[in-house]
């Protein structure tokens, strides 16, 4: 994702829709409520997160769709963000941070950075698990 130039928040919001969408089949039909209503209106809060609003949403109001947080709570959708992105709850603050600086080619440098990062980590892991494995299988 670094050396391709990183992901738009389209693909960020499609990835979330598709873990939504997985999660919500797994969960048992609440009578009264619609799933889909309940994709959509995790839509909208992921839409309404992402823009930084704190209140309710026009569109969510519109749609006279039960608050999602009548099944999930407000924790646990970021919790469900966090892990759609593979991020952990301090590096979500470094990331959150990084996306608040108000020039876009700023907050992709610092997403680059930090995915960049994460990138050298998993070499440096792979590198040490790979001589580990050459050690293990040379002293047999």
């Amino acid at each position: 994702m670094v050396r391709g130039g990183g992901c738009s928040m389209h693909d960020f919001r499609e990835v979330f829709r598709l873990n939504s969408e997985h999660r919500v089949r797994c969960l048992p039909q609440i009578e009264g409520l619609n799933k889909s209503n309940v994709v959509s209106a995790w839509m909208v809060k992921f839409d309404q997160i992402c823009r930084g609003g704190a209140g309710p949403s026009t569109v969510l109001q519109k749609l006279q769709v039960p608050q999602p947080e009548l099944v999930m709570s407000k924790e646990q959708l970021y919790e469900l963000f966090q892990a759609t992105l593979g991020v952990k709850k301090y590096e979500h603050q470094i990331l959150y941070n990084a996306l608040q600086l108000d020039n876009a080619d700023e907050q992709a440098a610092q997403v680059r950075r930090e995915l960049d990062g994460q990138l050298q980590t998993v070499e440096e892991l792979s590198r040490v698990s790979c001589d580990f494995f050459l050690y293990s299988h040379s002293c047999a």
